[in-house]
């Protein structure tokens, strides 16, 4: 099997996925967000849960390959840099679901993964960069301290959505029929703000060290590299976290308006990777 193959039936474990955790929310359930142990829905879950843990494992190989036959990092590719973008979320999902039962989540984070390795996809048969900047270990480290990050953005900002929908349709009737399956408000809180304080750690770790490597001689720049469009909206988005950590620790802000803070960061996020750069041409 080669790479490709293996992200496409990657792609419909996390389909079927997403299908079995949004089920979850339209057939009849109680009113206590995380499921039941021995019921139906439960093994539908379950299902899904099983999906999710192989399209992981499957995509996990598929980036292994693509290295192995190409003998570069899989950065040095939009086919490679969005397989592993969407691997890591998955991923990071995962991880956080074993702890915190929120189909609804898993529905919505499945969704994204979906779309980002249906994009990449689209791009397998691009261009392969052959820039030496790949072979260094410190360029390898700062690109996938970024994407982890962004993964971690994701599931903060998906929760954020989730927040907002759930919070502005429960001021127009209550809760019943599919609300009932939503996380409670303070749940989805919890989560964004967890994920962030994982995710600008990495953020922070990726323009450490890309800082280092420009400083250490690793790329012929200008004096101002720092007004590179990437550099720019990266460290405006590291901002932008800082200030909702601020905000929420020490001025207080809670509900509705901290998560418009991490919609905007995610935008931003999204921005970082579709932005030109000068002096990320590789990616």
């Amino acid at each position: 099997m080669n790479s490709t193959l293996l992200t496409v039936i990657s792609l419909a474990l996390f389909l079927s996925g997403a299908v079995c955790y949004g089920a979850t929310l339209f057939l009849e359930a109680p009113a206590a967000p995380a499921l039941p142990e021995h019921s139906s829905l439960s093994k539908i879950a379950l299902y899904g849960r099983l999906l999710l843990w192989g399209g992981i494992l499957l995509e996990f190989a598929a980036i292994g390959i693509w290295c192995i036959q190409m003998h570069r990092s899989p950065f040095a590719s939009n086919f490679g840099t969005l397989i592993i973008t969407g691997w890591a979320l998955a991923l990071l999902y995962g991880l956080l679901e074993l702890k915190t039962k929120l189909p609804a989540l898993g529905a919505a984070i499945l969704s994204v993964v979906s779309l980002i390795l249906f994009w990449g996809l689209v791009h397998s048969g691009g261009p392969v960069a052959e820039s030496p900047i790949l072979s260094q270990r410190i360029v390898s480290i700062h690109v996938l301290a970024t994407v982890i990050s962004f993964g971690l953005f994701a599931v903060g900002g998906a929760c954020a959505g989730l927040y907002l929908w759930q919070n502005r349709t429960l001021k127009k009737t209550p809760a019943k029929g599919l609300f009932r399956r939503l996380p409670p408000l303070a749940t989805l809180d919890t989560v964004s703000y967890r994920s962030v304080a994982f995710a600008l750690p990495f953020l922070t770790l990726g323009l450490t060290l890309g800082i280092v490597y420009i400083y250490r001689g690793g790329v012929p720049v200008t004096p101002f590299w720092w007004l590179d469009p990437k550099t720019v909206v990266a460290f405006a988005t590291w901002g932008l976290y800082i200030f909702y950590f601020t905000m929420r620790s020490a001025a207080g802000w809670r509900g509705v308006r901290l998560q418009y803070v991490l919609i905007a960061g995610l935008v931003a996020a999204l921005a970082l990777y579709l932005i030109p750069g000068t002096l990320h041409k590789f990616l």
